[in-house]
């Protein structure tokens, strides 16, 4: 039986649902690979070298001698898809496609790079990998992108739009079924404490939103890079009603989303470049029944539907942000409205069955 070669850099990363999601959606077809863009595990932990080879391999990373090692990696990986069946690769980010590409190339392998956020917005991750992605997009049969704007930069840096399937991860289907028992004033964050998600922003906003509804509370799921910066900042600011609840398991997550009055993300571009695709937290608060206040920002616009199903501001402007919660905050019916009306547009526009559909067609399909 062929198989498809589903390659991501890490092993079941909590923030990476849309991985597990993918290869439950191919099942007994996928071999799983991992362990670095360029991958050193196949399955449950097997190594595609020799662990001597392996080891002296990444003793290297640094050295001029990389190089040639670097491709008795690249052999092995060939080897590997061989020894399995691989009729096609799935790479999760292009930066794992770009390294792994020449291996299909070579095999006559089909490659489908599947780009998610910051591998075709960070200006140091394209500028490095330019080259590579414009190789990989001649021999890849579709390439996928999450978001409109992650489409027009793929095309800018050279892809055939024609190539190109626009296909957001979708919530799982149980958030459109979650039971909800509302907290009044429960506001939720989930997600990665970075920069292109500005969680820093969004505390400041929410000390604005303290000082027209005081009863109102945050709720802060994930870690990151900034998230001691960020407990400093509530700390030096005094700012009371915030809990930190640090990285949680999705059930956890659901049972918060049970509870929440508001989802409230305040998305914007990196200093670096770097931008979200279309993040699922912001899908799966909507198909909840949550009303969301975010940013016009990568993907959300099209998720979220100003005044409808939500509010959108401008990146950097926690202002028009606080208010917009405060509004929210006061009128249950309003919260009730746009609750509704978020459900009924993920289930038109962002169905999990028709995702998977989507998906499968767009890996296995030959036209």
């Amino acid at each position: 039986m062929n198989k498809v070669a589903l390659i991501s850099p890490s092993q079941n990363a909590v923030s990476e649902t849309f991985i597990k999601k993918h290869r439950s959606l191919l099942g007994e077809h996928c071999v799983y690979y991992y362990g670095g863009e360029l991958p050193f595990f196949e399955g449950n932990g097997k190594p595609i070298m020799k662990r001597d080879v392996q080891y002296f391999v990444q003793s290297l990373a640094n050295r001029v001698l990389r190089k040639m090692h670097f491709s008795l990696h690249k052999e092995a990986l060939g080897r590997s898809f061989i020894k399995n069946n691989v009729s096609i690769v799935l790479a999760e980010y292009g930066t794992t496609a770009a390294a792994v590409y020449e291996v299909c190339e070579k095999l006559g392998i089909p490659i489908i790079p599947h780009f998610h956020g910051f591998d075709i917005s960070m200006s140091s991750v394209v500028e490095k990998h330019a080259d590579a992605y414009r190789n990989m997009f001649t021999i890849s049969k579709k390439v996928i992108s999450v978001s409109p704007p992650m489409t027009d930069a793929l095309v800018n840096l050279g892809c055939e739009r024609g190539k190109i399937v626009e296909l957001p991860c979708a919530p799982d289907a149980s958030f459109f079924t979650l039971p909800r028992q509302e907290e009044d004033g429960t506001l939720l964050f989930v997600g990665r404490f970075v920069e292109k998600k500005a969680p820093h922003l969004l505390i400041l906003a929410f000390q604005k939103v303290l000082q027209l509804s005081p009863e109102a509370k945050l709720i802060l799921v994930g870690d990151g890079p900034l998230l001691g910066a960020c407990k400093q900042l509530v700390s030096a600011l005094n700012i009371p009603n915030i809990e930190f609840k640090g990285a949680l398991m999705h059930k956890d997550v659901k049972a918060l989303f049970s509870t929440t009055s508001i989802f409230v993300q305040h998305s914007m571009q990196a200093a670096n470049g770097d931008m979200e695709g279309t993040p699922v937290s912001v899908m799966e608060a909507s198909a909840a029944g949550i009303p969301v206040v975010s940013t016009d920002h990568a993907g959300i616009p099209y998720v979220v539907e100003h005044g409808k199903t939500g509010y959108i501001v401008k990146e950097g402007d926690i202002s028009s942000m606080a208010q917009y919660i405060h509004e929210l905050l006061v009128s249950k019916e309003k919260r009730d409205t746009f609750a509704s009306a978020a459900k009924l547009k993920m289930a038109e526009s962002f169905k999990p069955e028709q995702y998977e559909q989507r998906f499968l067609k767009t890996v296995f399909d030959d036209n």
